[in-house]
């Protein structure tokens, strides 16, 4: 397959491909947020029920170009980066990056039975008093 000379070549990124979910409103976060529950049809409820949810979820994640936020393909970015005269700046790309991390977040919340997600935050709790 010949290499396409026509399109420059630039460097895949989930938040330009993406962008439109994420505009100054949050009415396209919001929409997939409702709708990952019509497209994810069973809620991890028992063990059985995960390689089915796994399945349809991850191809919720693969269409939408998200499993690198899922799989650790995609780094994790740094809230702070280092300006041209060494001091730190806000990383203009960290406010996005979390969004996608927290949009993928409440997707799986959203899939997982109240009794599975009860275990989630009684595992979390000591975390959040411990950072207090």
């Amino acid at each position: 397959m010949e290499h396409d000379t026509t399109m420059p070549h630039q460097r895949w990124s989930p938040f330009s491909d993406l962008a439109f979910f994420f505009t100054s409103s949050t009415i396209g976060a919001t929409l997939l947020a409702s709708n990952v529950t019509n497209l994810v049809t069973v809620r991890l409820t028992t063990p059985e029920d995960f390689l089915t949810r796994h399945i349809q979820f991850t191809a919720i994640l693969v269409f939408y170009g998200l499993r690198c936020f899922v799989d650790s393909s995609y780094p994790l970015l740094a809230s702070m980066i280092p300006s041209s005269s060494g001091e730190s700046i806000p990383n203009p790309d960290f406010y996005n990056w979390m969004r996608y991390d927290q949009s993928i977040r409440s997707w799986i919340f959203a899939t997982l039975s109240s009794e599975i997600l009860l275990m989630y935050v009684d595992a979390q709790l000591p975390f959040i008093y411990e950072s207090d």
